[in-house]
This record gives structure tokens, C-alpha cells and sequence, in this order.
């Protein structure tokens, strides 16, 4: 098994005083902690709450074991601060993107092991340093709600996983299409975990998940030790444009390994640009016109999505 989801139920407490930290509270799970689910909100349980928070799991790793095994986040909204076992792993600030840790020298095999994560859910009062108004925060509000706006939220909002993969491997595929020219350009951020060695890149584009075969590179390349990056660029002249009336998508597919077992991503994308020209919305050079309505409110209590 490469990828242990560990979504569920979790355990949650309220850090009001904010001393959990000076007390060791990630070497337990106190007892007046609480059930919460995972992915959610802190208010699903705690209504009305923001602040810190502590979020607790116990799990028997049934990953790979043998080579690298990451920790990934989906979202945890604002604030991390995560330990494995006892040990610090490291913070992540950012309520949206995924960030993970490398494992691979905290885990426990054959045993339970103990998750806690810290998360701050920053309001009007400084926690850390950190300010609702100060951070990146949509149109969340605590105090003075008004209709329109979003009651104050967070937590650990999206998947967590473990992920057993090989010394070499990736940490984000981007892929930036050209809609006038069929230019693809791939940009692969890689991490060594070992020594320098020789790799094979190979990337491979489609038509759809399990459409037509478009087009391959494959080449040797080297990868020094730490974080790397690579580009690979394609070439499309009979592409597809994605429009509303065809959302054509292509699906890239990466492997990058030596001797060991390669690891792989996929990414969809399609060859479209939008943007605002002279005051309209263009889609691919063409004006498109734009009827909606938005209010943050439709969101279910426990649902945050993108």
C-alpha cells in the first residue's frame, strides 16, 4: 500500500489559554477531549469558537515501509504546528494549500502512533501573532457579522494521508498550456532523500483518463541531493481548445525513478486562458459575457469548499 487515508474521526480540545504547548500537550490527548471529524471545522464541534485548538489521531501505519514515508495535509486553516510521537515535525501558515512532512524518521512500525496537531484559528485578539484581519481570511468574521459575510472557521479542512514513497521523488507537477500556440510547458519540483543519482523522467499526455495517447518524453536526468527542479516542454499543434461548449481536458501522467520503484502524478488540463481585456472577460481571445450571484453563507456547517 502506497497511500494510508487517515480522514475520520478524530479527537479535538479547546486551548483557551493557549499554554497547551508549554505543557507537552502533543506527548497525550487530554481527557475532556471531544470527537471531530476530519476533514472539518473546529465550530462543528465547538460552535462559535475560534482560537486554538488541538487535534489528535492514533493510527498502525500500513504503508511501504523501506524508503520515504510523507505526511500530507490537504488544508488546515490557518495555523499548523504538527508533532508525530512526540516529535516536532514542523508548521505550515496558509489556509489553503496542501503542504506534508517527511516521516520517515518518526514513525512507529508495528505499533500505534500518536498525531497531534495544533491549529490556530485567529480572531480580532493576537494569538501568536497572528490577527483574523491580518491574514488572508475571505470575508470571515467573529464580531460585528453582518448578512453576506461568513462566520469565523478552521481547522483541519482537508484530507490527511500517509504516503510511502521512493528516495527521489516529486512534490508538484505544473502545467502551463498554451491555447494559440499548443505549447505545453511541465515544471516538476523533485526531493532527494539520498545521494546523487541517475533517473529516468518520463511524462506522457492524453486524451481524458484513459483516452487517446498524445504524446511521450522520456530522458535520463540527474538528481543531486535536496529539493530540484525540471522542465519538460510539448508540443500540441492538433490540440483541443477547452470551451463551454466542448470542456475538453487532457490528463498529464509523470513518473521519475532509477533503480528503485518510480514514483507517479497525474494532472488534468485543458488549453484555455481567461482573462480581463479592456474591461471584458476573454476566454481563449474571445469575449464571453458572466451571469452569477455569490454568497459565502451557502456553505453547509462543516463544509468549506474552493
Amino acid at each position: 500500500m502506497n497511500i494510508q487515508a487517515l480522514d475520520g474521526q478524530w479527537k479535538i480540545v479547546r486551548d483557551e489559554e493557549n499554554h497547551g504547548a508549554r505543557l507537552d500537550w502533543q506527548l497525550s490527548i487530554p481527557p475532556e477531549a471531544a470527537d471531530a471529524p476530519v476533514p472539518g471545522i473546529i465550530q462543528e464541534v465547538f460552535p462559535f469558537y475560534d482560537g486554538v485548538a488541538w487535534y489528535y489521531t492514533r493510527f498502525n501505519p500500513r504503508v511501504e515501509s523501506g524508503e520515504r514515508v510523507l505526511l500530507r495535509f490537504g488544508s488546515v486553516d490557518y495555523f499548523a504546528e504538527v508533532w508525530l510521537n512526540g516529535a516536532p515535525l514542523g508548521k505550515h501558515e496558509d489556509g489553503e494549500e496542501p503542504f506534508a512532512f517527511d516521516v520517515t524518521d518518526f514513525i512507529a512500525w508495528g505499533r500505534e502512533n500518536l498525531l497531534a496537531v495544533r491549529v490556530i484559528c485567529p480572531c480580532e485578539t493576537a494569538i501568536d501573532g497572528f490577527v483574523l484581519n491580518e491574514t488572508p481570511h475571505c470575508n470571515k468574521f467573529n464580531l460585528n457579522y453582518t448578512p453576506g459575510n461568513k462566520q469565523n472557521a478552521g481547522g483541519i479542512i482537508g484530507s490527511v494521508a500517509l504516503e510511502s514513497v521512493p528516495r527521489a521523488y516529486m512534490t508538484d507537477v505544473y502545467v502551463r498550456p498554451d491555447y494559440a500556440t499548443g505549447e505545453v510547458r511541465v515544471e516538476i519540483e523533485t526531493m532527494n532523500a539520498g545521494p546523487a543519482a541517475c533517473a529516468t523522467l518520463a511524462a506522457s499526455i492524453f486524451e481524458n483518463a484513459g483516452g487517446a495517447h498524445v504524446a511521450t518524453i522520456r530522458k535520463g536526468v540527474q538528481m543531486s541531493p535536496g529539493k530540484g527542479r525540471m522542465r519538460l516542454d510539448f508540443s500540441l499543434p492538433e490540440r483541443r481548445n477547452w470551451s463551454f461548449e466542448e470542456p475538453f481536458l487532457y490528463v498529464l501522467r509523470v513518473s521519475i525513478g532509477g533503480a528503485e520503484r518510480a514514483h507517479e502524478k497525474s494532472v488534468r488540463f485543458g488549453f484555455r486562458e481567461l482573462r480581463v481585456q479592456n474591461g471584458f472577460f476573454m476566454l481563449n481571445g474571445r469575449r464571453i459575457w458572466l451571469k452569477c450571484a455569490h454568497t459565502a453563507n451557502c456553505f453547509p456547517i462543516g463544509s468549506l469548499v474552493p
